[in-house]
């Protein structure tokens, strides 16, 4: 008689800590969203050959997709793409932050290249239509070989000195197809020459562990 009026008592508890466990159990329901955020990145180079400071810039956005939460609350970055990347110069009198631009430039040809440091900088990015891209073999400061990267090289002269020289892009001319887990980085070189009527000089920039990164909320 007592294993009879017991056992029903424990069937009962079993099914409420059952449904008291399957109530409070976390659903994740992991979505994709597209991210933005803008660059600007700035370097003062002295030229004593030109007796000028050239004041580079490189300008514009790097979007992304972030995927998540997963059950452990992660996250995952992928499709890194660069949006109108400028690589911009102004010659000044000196390297000081106030120095008054001067107009002595006649030529100039800018190199700005991206890429992935992943994988020994090896994953080729993929180049839009229309656009004066292309994949490259370079240098890549944040590897110990020669990585893939996206270049675009260009040069403009005048027949007037100028104090301001610019490569702009508008829209999306290359993209990475990896992903990464809590964070991923871009990469950058960049390299000037300045000409000064018959003479010139070149600038480069190549942070060996600068870049452009997107973080996860949970990074």
């Amino acid at each position: 008689m007592i294993a009879r009026k017991i056992l029903p008592f424990v069937l009962v508890l079993g099914a409420l800590l059952s449904t008291s466990v399957l109530a409070t159990a976390p659903a994740y329901a992991a979505t994709t969203v597209t991210k933005k955020q803008s660059y600007s990145l700035a370097f003062d180079r002295w030229s004593p050959e030109l007796k000028l400071c050239a004041h580079i810039v490189l300008e514009g956005n790097f979007k992304y997709k972030l995927t998540g939460p997963d059950t452990l609350n992660k996250y995952k970055i992928s499709g890194a793409q660069i949006e109108n990347p400028a690589l911009r110069v102004w010659l000044k009198e000196s390297c000081a932050r106030t120095a008054p631009t001067i107009a002595v430039g006649t030529k100039a040809t800018l190199v700005q290249r991206w890429y992935s440091p992943y994988g020994s900088c090896q994953l080729n990015p993929s180049i839009s239509a229309g656009f004066p891209w292309s994949v490259s073999v370079s240098s890549t400061p944040a590897c110990s070989n020669t990585g893939k990267t996206a270049q675009r090289s260009s040069s403009s002269s005048s027949s007037t000195k100028l104090s301001y020289f610019a490569q702009a892009n508008t829209g999306s001319p290359a993209s990475w197809s990896d992903s990464r887990a809590q964070t991923y980085c871009l990469m950058y070189t960049a390299s000037v020459r300045i000409y000064k009527g018959g003479i010139s000089d070149s600038f480069t920039i190549a942070p060996s562990l600068s870049g452009v990164c997107a973080y996860s909320p949970s990074s």
